[in-house]
């Protein structure tokens, strides 16, 4: 949204410039605002959907399908739609109505505890958490996987003529590149430290 135009920049310069990162991220995009809690939007939404190749959305479970926007529905307007859908926990399962901002996948898969853990300054001196520079990839990956995913499911509706649904867990996406810190621990080396329980 508008509020990321300035994100990060420092304190002298905002609202002077758009930030790198905005820039960056918007490369090519054209936007149109709708406002799809109303009736007006919601058909200007159907509208873009029956002609558009791929509708990517990151909303909170279920919400979607209460704007009668959701996969089932606009597959009816558009047959040959991919429609990928991005959640902390994937669309079914304990955790799937939770919601959750980059920090909890990562979190929970324990790549922020294996990225702490290895955070050392020259000479071995551990930086601590405070310190350490290991932000939650949990965006990017789960964008990559999405991108993976739309692929696939682009060169199959080249042979069937159908789109479908794509749908990425955050969680999983960020699980899949675990893979060597999961080796170590099942090797029982350590990785980090033990769960612990916490406040909500």
């Amino acid at each position: 949204g508008d509020t990321f135009r300035h994100i990060w920049l420092p304190q002298d310069v905002v609202a002077k410039r758009d930030a790198y990162e905005f820039q960056w991220v918007g490369i090519g995009k054209r936007s149109v605002v709708l406002n799809i809690q109303a009736a007006e939007g919601r058909e200007l939404f159907k509208g873009l959907a029956r002609w558009a190749d791929i509708v990517i959305e990151n909303f909170s479970l279920g919400v979607m399908d209460r704007l009668g926007l959701g996969y089932e529905v606009l597959k009816q307007e558009n047959p040959r739609l991919i429609y990928a859908t991005i959640k902390g926990f994937g669309l079914d399962g304990p955790y799937a109505p939770r919601h959750a901002a980059a920090p909890i996948p990562a979190g929970m898969t324990g790549w922020t505890m294996a990225n702490w853990e290895n955070a050392e300054l020259p000479g071995g001196e551990s930086r601590g958490f405070q310190g350490s520079r290991t932000n939650a990839p949990s965006d990017e990956v789960s964008g990559a996987s999405a991108a993976i995913g739309l692929l696939a499911a682009l060169y199959s509706r080249e042979k069937s003529g159908v789109g479908q649904l794509v749908e990425i867990s955050m969680q999983e996406a960020v699980a899949a590149w675990m893979v060597s810190w999961y080796h170590e621990y099942f090797e029982q080396y350590p990785v980090g430290n033990a769960p612990m329980r916490c406040k909500d």
